[in-house]
């Protein structure tokens, strides 16, 4: 199942608003579990769009999907890079 991080939680919920579809519809149509989704909507506390839209503001998030993808592919670096720095210092601590 994908994990999806707070920019994309946001986006659906910008798009289950938009749609017009009912939360079982639009989760089916997104292939989101219906109980998954129902906990994003309890996380944001049924969130209309200013609010989403106040929350992409506030958080400074990407607003077209060319700042989206290298903002993600920024993150990945980082995890990558904290990844080999964990290992080396795993590996590090196992010859002491």
């Amino acid at each position: 199942m994908k994990q999806y991080n707070e920019i994309e939680k946001l986006e659906l919920l910008r798009r289950y608003l938009t749609s017009g579809l009912s939360i079982r519809a639009f989760s089916a149509s997104a292939g989101i579990p219906v109980a998954t989704f129902f906990g994003y909507l309890r996380a944001y506390g049924h969130p209309d769009n200013s609010s989403i839209s106040f929350l992409m503001k506030h958080e400074e998030l990407p607003t077209t999907l060319d700042e989206l993808r290298a903002q993600l592919l920024e993150e990945r670096k980082a995890h990558e890079a904290e990844l080999k720095r964990l290992k080396k210092e795993l590996a590090q601590e196992k010859l002491r």
